[in-house]
């Protein structure tokens, strides 16, 4: 996978992105993804989200009370060798319009003025091996319920 990291800004901000809330969301996951991540810290990290058209992702769960992403620990990621593609590719994603697929950033995300062409070129590689795990309508349904920012702060990216 893509080496990606935002860990010089993600300080600055102390990780907001990993803070799920309405405005962040939490990141989509695969079965492989949430096997491995289960493997590693135990089957009450992640809860599984049925759609109604019958597909399931997951997604990790809030630590109770604080609605910061469980693997976050003292603003850093525990599972940086573990870490999700859609996280990887964060602050960039994939996103259906029109039945293609375009890329957008969050355009609150305080990293974004300094984001090289080279890591916004692999970002852009790993969020569309992310959103082409899942059937369009699975994606969507994750993008409508659970990441406010792609309809808040989403900067079209070309």
């Amino acid at each position: 996978m893509e080496s990606l990291s935002l860990f010089a800004h993600c300080q600055k901000c102390e990780s907001n992105c990993c803070k799920s809330s309405s405005t962040i969301g939490a990141p989509i996951l695969s079965e492989e993804e949430a096997r491995t991540i289960r493997a590693f810290w135990g089957e009450k990290v992640i809860k599984p989200i049925k759609t109604p058209y019958g597909e399931t992702y997951w997604l990790p769960e809030d630590q109770p009370d604080t609605n910061v992403c469980i693997f976050l620990k003292n603003n850093r990621c525990s599972i940086e060798t573990h870490k999700p593609m859609d996280c990887l590719c964060y602050p960039i994603k994939a996103i259906y319009q029109s039945r293609r697929i375009i890329f957008v950033a969050d355009g609150d995300c305080l990293a974004l003025a300094n984001l090289s062409e080279d890591f916004i070129k692999k970002a852009k590689r790993v969020a569309i091996l992310s959103i082409q795990r899942f059937k369009p309508k699975t994606y969507q349904h994750w993008l409508d319920n659970f990441i406010g920012w792609v309809k808040k702060s989403a900067k079209i990216l070309k």
